[in-house]
């Protein structure tokens, strides 16, 4: 159930600009400015593997919720969150552009109402080692939406 995502190479390091890390500092900080609140850990999650190229499918199996849970509820949901916050549209394709833009401003450029600014980050290294997306124990505590049986 937990089985490490599959192989990341599928993305060429010349295709993610910066880190990984910085981007998703920069999107905490937009959610944080406009929503008054931090990314939830299964966003985290859903948001690290579409940032490295994965199916809602693949993120499902890994985080250990329904498919149809990633895909019709928190993908759509953190994509209008994400959108909402940066002022612009986000999806699961244009990601990496939007947020290594957002995560490449000066911090005197994206100020936000609580003071906080994204980092910028630099060069991301890949190579061919998987990315295991996991959650924090405390994510894993709380209790899970029924699974539903694949259909054949």
């Amino acid at each position: 159930m937990n089985e490490p995502l599959p192989d990341a190479s599928r993305a060429s390091s010349g295709d993610q600009p910066i880190l990984f890390e910085a981007a998703l500092q920069a999107a905490d900080a937009a959610v944080l400015a406009t929503a008054a609140r931090h990314l939830k850990n299964i966003e985290v999650a859903v948001l690290k593997g579409a940032w490295h190229g994965f199916k809602y499918d693949e993120i499902a199996e890994e985080t250990g919720y329904t498919p149809e849970y990633i895909k019709h509820d928190v993908g759509p949901k953190l994509w209008q969150l994400l959108s909402s916050s940066l002022g612009e549209r986000v999806s699961k394709t244009n990601l990496v552009a939007v947020l290594s833009q957002r995560a490449a401003q000066p911090p005197s450029s994206s100020p936000s109402r609580n003071g906080a600014t994204p980092n910028t980050g630099t060069t991301e290294q890949r190579g061919d080692r998987p990315l295991p997306i996991t959650l924090p124990p405390s994510a894993r505590a709380r209790p899970r939406p029924a699974r539903r049986p694949r259909r054949a």
